[in-house]
């Protein structure tokens, strides 16, 4: 038996990062896996949204809290010479004494963001010590992957699996062997029967907006116009009603505050439902809500994943390659199924978009069959190439 550790998780706030957490766990306990370790942000939201997880949960840097002759020095040395260096290599031995397990950085798209840095002192920590490392399910941006220092911290890993396309050639262009090709793992998430709010009735229409896909809009407000066109759109024109359905929940990064503002603004249709507004679901159970609606229009791309890997028509208003990709590996292009928040001009950009995925609702569920019926092929090579990096037979 071997032993796991994944980290680089956030905490199962954001529900895609809870279905990594879950999936990842699961396949690698069906593939010889033991005594699985995961590393987080949030150990509370990781028992709440998933408490019957058998493995150890640990909180980043609790080893290294409280008042501890480590950390009086660290601190000492980050005053005196401003280095951080001290306090972080204190931190990450502490985190990262794993040099009898494979360790899976399981935030997708870490690598995307601005504190990438982080991601690489971590990986560099860990192969150091002597670990061997995976970035799983990963997207990063092509530019950003022939950066020197990414580049060189990407071959670093043992193992890439990038989950689409996009991602995958870009990695091989720019030279690197270590990566695979796969599904984000997130499309092995079995849904978990829940309550369904009344509006379900009827034929439903999920909506998801995020907070942080606004962070991306070029022209303030655009995306919350849009949405509303759409949703003004769906309940003048058809008989459907709407579910507004969140998938992150964290305080600095919530759904339910624009869905909550949507929300009040319909309610009085009578064809709208807040769903999960007690943050209770978790993303199986979400998943489960997800696979009832007859479209989904969602900023979240974990939500998206729910959506096609149960067969519903889903637009995504993305920000990043993960949103073109995916849609480009299921539907052979990402135009009328991926929005780009970035290059929204007017207010019916949704609207026609969404009109396109129902005008091609026959279509679209036969390609997402298609890509269901095939698309975990690669997880067996995947996991006889994971094995042969734990040294399991």
């Amino acid at each position: 038996m071997k032993k796991a550790v994944l980290y680089a998780h956030g905490g199962s706030g954001n529900h895609g990062c809870e279905a990594l957490m879950r999936t990842t766990s699961d396949f690698l306990k069906k593939n010889g896996f033991d005594g699985i370790t995961v590393i987080s942000r949030s150990p509370d939201e990781d028992k709440k949204y998933y408490p019957e997880f058998d493995g150890r949960i640990t909180r980043i840097g609790e080893s290294f809290s409280g008042i501890t002759p480590a950390r009086i020095a660290a601190k000492l040395v980050k005053t005196v010479t401003g280095s951080v260096k001290l306090y972080d290599r204190r931190e990450m031995k502490a985190l990262f004494d794993t040099k009898d397990a494979v360790c899976f950085s399981i935030g997708g798209d870490n690598y995307c963001y601005g504190d990438y840095n982080r991601y690489i002192k971590m990986n560099t920590y860990l192969t150091q010590n002597g670990s061997k490392t995976v970035l799983w399910g990963c997207s990063v941006e092509p530019d950003r992957i022939n950066l020197p220092e990414v580049k060189t911290d990407l071959k670093r890993y043992s193992l890439i699996t990038a989950r689409e396309s996009i991602t995958y050639n870009a990695m091989r262009n720019a030279g690197l062997e270590n990566v695979m090709l796969c599904p984000d793992p997130a499309f092995l998430l079995q849904p978990t029967e829940t309550e369904l709010p009344d509006i379900f009735g009827k034929d439903v229409v999920g909506i998801n907006i995020s907070p942080l896909v606004m962070n991306y809009e070029s022209d303030g407000g655009i995306a919350m116009k849009n949405y509303c066109a759409l949703i003004e759109h769906v309940l003048a024109d058809t008989d459907m009603n709407i579910a507004f359905i969140p998938h992150v929940v964290w305080s600095f990064n919530d759904d339910l505050k624009p869905l909550g503002e949507l929300f009040e603004k319909y309610k009085k249709t009578g064809r709208v439902a807040l769903t999960d507004s007690e943050r209770k679901l978790n993303c199986a159970e979400l998943k489960y809500i997800i696979s009832k609606c007859r479209f989904l229009v969602t900023a979240r791309t974990h939500a998206s994943i729910a959506a096609y890997s149960t067969g519903v028509p889903a637009l995504v208003t993305g920000y990043s390659v993960k949103a073109n990709g995916i849609a480009k590996d299921i539907f052979g292009t990402y135009d009328n199924y991926v929005c780009p928040v970035q290059s929204m001009t007017g207010e019916n950009v949704l609207v026609r978009s969404f009109d396109f995925i129902v005008s091609n609702e026959d279509e679209i569920k036969k390609a997402l069959k298609s890509f269901n019926s095939t698309a975990f092929n690669e997880f067996a090579e995947i996991a006889k190439r994971i094995c042969y990096i734990a040294g399991i037979r």
